[in-house]
């Protein structure tokens, strides 16, 4: 079954994998803290979106990590960030007519955004991540 990427609000770079150490040199030698945590959402883990920190004063450039599991890590500079989380699933029964990877137009399995704007394009969620190694930046979502 095809299953669409998740729709990414801002173009950004994810940042994923395994990193030594809790502080990492970024581009142009900006220093950055490797960020982990969780995300639950109706008490449930998340099982597949995306976690987006976006500077809250325009200083820092936005960085992202890939949720699986209700999990993620991230590099992300020190300093005020407005998060945004979106997670996608599939509407049983509809469907949309899209281009596929052929060109040709195909019916694919109808995708919608579940996790309310309060926590994505209308973000309540806000964290600053301070200079040290942050062991835990966690989020329990509720509808």
């Amino acid at each position: 079954m095809f299953v669409r990427s998740i729709l990414v609000i801002f173009g950004m770079a994810v940042l994923m994998g395994s990193w030594g150490g809790c502080r990492e040199s970024i581009s142009g030698g900006r220093q950055a803290v490797k960020v982990r945590g969780t995300v639950e959402f109706d008490g449930k883990p998340l099982e597949l979106g995306e976690i987006m920190f976006v500077s809250d004063n325009q200083e820092h450039r936005a960085f992202s990590a890939q949720i699986q599991q209700g999990t993620y890590s991230a590099l992300v500079e020190a300093g005020p960030y407005q998060v945004q989380i979106t997670a996608m699933r599939e509407v049983p029964g509809k469907f949309e007519e899209l281009p596929g990877p052929d060109g040709t137009v195909k019916r694919w399995p109808a995708q919608e955004m579940y996790l309310p704007a309060k926590y994505n394009s209308r973000t309540e969620l806000k964290v600053t991540i301070q200079p040290e190694a942050v062991d835990d930046v966690s989020f329990s979502l509720v509808p």
